[in-house]
């Protein structure tokens, strides 16, 4: 199979590269499901809640970074990621699917919560709060392609601050030379 499930827990960070392309890999689960279906609805009314942690804490680099990855069934779904020293999620060259995680608290030199570069990724369903980045605290997208879907997030209280004399901008969302729907945020 090409899923792997990922039960509660605090996990190291990890990368997914062009050998992984294709996993859909969920997080959130109590580690007796029979079905993917049968972990709790997102979003769950305490993100602590059955929470698959990454890399919470001390990475210097992003807690899930998906490179190269060019199949649209790539998936990160699930997860909880807090007070990266990083991007919470690092999307590279990837048309990958982001969806349901809870980012929370979370600081990147572009895109705090999510950094997309490249590709045609599609995030949904999100939750992006307190994160902070020089270019947008919440999302930032680069270069991205046609296809590029950004929906139904909730991007909420995420600041745009400027280091190194660099101009701050798009606390929620920042987009620079990207195709992108953005829809419903």
């Amino acid at each position: 199979s090409n899923e792997v499930w990922v039960a509660a827990g605090s996990y190291a960070p990890f990368n997914m590269d062009q050998t992984h392309d294709g996993l859909r890999v969920y997080g959130g689960f109590a580690g007796n499901e029979t079905s993917r279906h049968a972990r709790p609805a997102f979003p769950r009314t305490n993100p602590y809640y059955l929470a698959t942690r990454i890399g919470s804490g001390t990475a210097s680099y992003s807690p899930i970074r998906v490179s190269n990855c060019t199949s649209p069934t790539t998936r990160i779904d699930g997860f909880l990621i807090v007070d990266s020293k990083s991007s919470g999620i690092y999307c590279y060259k990837s048309n990958a699917v982001i969806a349901n995680n809870t980012i929370l608290s979370c600081l990147g030199g572009d895109g705090g919560g999510i950094y997309l570069r490249e590709g045609s990724p599609v995030v949904l369903n999100n939750r992006i709060t307190g994160c902070h980045a020089t270019r947008g605290g919440g999302i930032y997208a680069a270069s991205t392609a046609e296809g590029t879907m950004i929906a139904n997030n909730t991007i909420v209280a995420n600041l745009s601050v400027a280091y190194d004399r660099q101009t701050a901008a798009g606390a929620g969302m920042f987009f620079y030379y990207a195709t992108a729907q953005a829809v419903n945020n």
